[in-house]
C-alpha cells in the first residue's frame, strides 16, 4: 500500500512540472527575439529589464562583447548588477514568488588582466 502512495505521489509531482517548451510550436524566432539595442538593453522598470531576454541571443551570437574594454562594455550595456573582482554580472530575468527567487538568467562577462572581454557567460 504504501508504495503505490508513493508512485502516485510521485506520478502527481511529475505531472505537475512545467513544460518550458513554447506551448505553439509554429512560434518563430524573430516574435520572441530583437536585435541588441543599447538604449532598450539599458532599459529598466522597476525591478526588471523587461528586454534584455529578447536581445541576449543577438548579443552573444554577435561576438560584440569579446575584447572590448571595461569602459567600452559599461558604454554599451551600462552599469552592471554586481561586480566580483574580473567579473561584471548583468541581469536578465528573474522568477520570483514574493521575496523568493525561483531562477534567474545573467550575462557573465570575465575580463582578462588586461581589462578586456576574454569570455562571455550565460548562467541559468
Amino acid at each position: 500500500m504504501k508504495i503505490k502512495i508513493v508512485v502516485l505521489l510521485l506520478c502527481m509531482s511529475v505531472l505537475a512540472c512545467k513544460n518550458d517548451n513554447h506551448e505553439n510550436a509554429s512560434e518563430t524566432k524573430s516574435e520572441t527575439e530583437i536585435g541588441f539595442d543599447s538604449a532598450k538593453w539599458k532599459t529598466r522598470q522597476g525591478q526588471e529589464f523587461p528586454y534584455r531576454a529578447q536581445m541576449l541571443d543577438d548579443l552573444v551570437q554577435s561576438k560584440k562583447l569579446k575584447g572590448l574594454k571595461k569602459s567600452e562594455v559599461l558604454n554599451l550595456l551600462g552599469e552592471p548588477t554586481r561586480t566580483d573582482k574580473n567579473y561584471m554580472f548583468y541581469e536578465v530575468n528573474r522568477d520570483k514568488i514574493e521575496f523568493f527567487t525561483l531562477r534567474a538568467k545573467t550575462l557573465v562577462l570575465r575580463f582578462s588582466p588586461e581589462d578586456m572581454v576574454e569570455a562571455v557567460l550565460i548562467h541559468g
